[in-house]
């Protein structure tokens, strides 16, 4: 529903931004995609600058998912853990 609102320029500027900080607080990566797509020429600079900073966020928080998935996968004898 917040990419809906985001989306929808028929919505006031106001509602739109409001829409794009409460998806940029969410970190659902799920998102990421559409957010990207919204972001590379969103009309408006303060919510395509709020889109941008959700990437920034989601992209952290897929390189942790990441480290934290190589971190917990089963190792052979001898092989180094990641960051150790």
């Amino acid at each position: 529903m917040l990419l809906k609102t985001i989306a929808n320029l028929d919505n006031a500027v106001d509602t739109r931004h409001a829409a794009a900080v409460a998806l940029r607080e969410l970190d659902d990566v799920r998102s990421h995609e559409r957010i990207r797509t919204l972001a590379a020429e969103y009309p408006e600079v303060s919510t395509r600058r709020v889109l941008q900073e959700a990437l920034l966020r989601l992209a952290d928080e897929l390189n942790n998912r990441g480290h934290e998935q190589a971190l917990a996968r089963p190792r052979t004898p001898g092989e180094q853990v990641p960051g150790r």
